[in-house]
């Protein structure tokens, strides 16, 4: 297997694993109980606050935001008209 061969293997794989990803969101969309758990964790992760606090716990603010955008965006994926 050639460069160009293993290049676009691994892409499909990831195109996969990003499509399964999307349907769990999906799936977990579908009941309120998977819905309040998803609030729960953007609200933990305060993705929309600034995380600038002045001190070291601004990085630990910073992976939590990050964390809470990744999710918001994968929602956003699945149902952007909501």
């Amino acid at each position: 297997m050639d460069y160009e061969q293993r290049k676009k293997k691994i892409e499909e794989q990831a195109k996969k694993l990003r499509e399964r990803d999307l349907n769990d969101i999906r799936v977990v969309l579908e009941k309120p109980e998977g819905r309040r758990l998803l609030t729960r964790i953007l609200d933990i992760s305060n993705f929309m606050d600034n995380p600038f606090v002045g001190s070291s716990e601004t990085f630990y603010n910073c992976g939590l935001m990050r964390i809470g955008q990744t999710i918001f965006k994968d929602i956003m994926a699945v149902v952007p008209d909501r």
